[in-house]
């Protein structure tokens, strides 16, 4: 069975990372700016396309370096994994980060957190629902490194307030269609079937 290190947890979903985390991050951190609210929500989703049509050699290749590899379970731990994050982003919570992130991109994260916390920042958004989740790129590097990216497409509303309640920025009317891309990422070598968020990004 495929483990993913963040199944089954109750779920939220991602907005700033957009700025944060969403413009191209994970080997390159230093892109930041802001996040999301703890708000429970549903994890199911209108359409599930698990993995992309264009991807069965890819698909293949993946299975011959872990022929354990499910992705419908994949999809969903992915999907769980994306609201666990996002929950512990919002509440700065550094240690469950730490366990689920790679280490390029948990640095990204916690500077952002930091910068959150210098401002008096709140990130009060609410995910309205996951419209719809795919994987859409599957790759192998030096022989045993896999890689998924999984595109989530959701409804949120995304609001930045102060520390004392004033709206920063965004509408709590106002809800808006967000796409992201987020890449996970483990070594079939190394005996552990936990996966890890390796990169983020936001498609416009």
């Amino acid at each position: 069975m495929d483990i993913i290190i963040f199944a089954a947890i109750a779920g939220f979903i991602l907005y700033k990372l957009y700025t944060v985390l969403g413009k191209d991050v994970g080997l390159k951190p230093g892109e930041i700016s802001e996040p999301v609210n703890d708000t429970p929500v549903s994890r199911k989703t209108a359409n599930k396309h698990v993995v992309s049509e264009t991807l069965s050699s890819q698909l293949q290749d993946f299975k011959k370096i872990d022929p354990q590899f499910d992705q419908s379970e994949f999809i969903d731990g992915a999907t769980n994994a994306f609201g666990m994050i996002l929950e512990a982003f919002n509440k700065g919570d550094k240690k469950t980060l730490k366990s689920l992130l790679d280490s390029k991109l948990y640095a990204v994260f916690e500077k952002a957190i930091t910068t959150r916390e210098k401002n008096n920042e709140v990130w009060d958004n609410t995910l309205i629902r996951v419209q719809s989740t795919e994987i859409t790129d599957l790759h192998v590097e030096k022989k045993t490194q896999l890689y998924a990216t999984v595109k989530f497409i959701s409804d949120q509303i995304l609001v930045t307030t102060d520390k004392n309640g004033k709206i920063i920025e965004g509408d709590h009317d106002q809800i808006e269609v967000i796409t992201d891309n987020w890449t996970f990422t483990r070594d079939a070598n190394s005996g552990d079937p936990n996966w890890f968020l390796f990169k983020t990004a936001q498609v416009e």
